[in-house]
């Protein structure tokens, strides 16, 4: 995502893009960073079925794994 976002600024600064139009590029940047961090949670999910309520979610250690892997720290998370 630093590449696609260097690319925007880039192309605003050499007048390529109007400012309007690099707001709408960094934004579409990150509703697609958005979804792909939930689809990388929702295909860690697990069904629990040791406990006497069944429970299909994603473990807490997961969710770390995600976001970090995605270059989020987890002092932002507060994990």
């Amino acid at each position: 995502m630093e590449r696609e976002i260097w690319e925007i600024v880039k192309a605003l600064d050499s007048k390529k893009l109007t400012a309007i139009e690099a707001h709408k590029k960094l934004c579409g940047l990150y509703i697609i960073s958005g979804s792909s961090l939930l689809n990388q949670c929702l295909n860690e999910q697990q069904e629990i079925v040791s406990s006497p309520i069944r429970f299909n979610g994603v473990h807490i250690n997961k969710l770390k794994q995600v976001f970090l892997k995605n270059g989020i720290e987890a002092d932002e998370l507060g994990f």
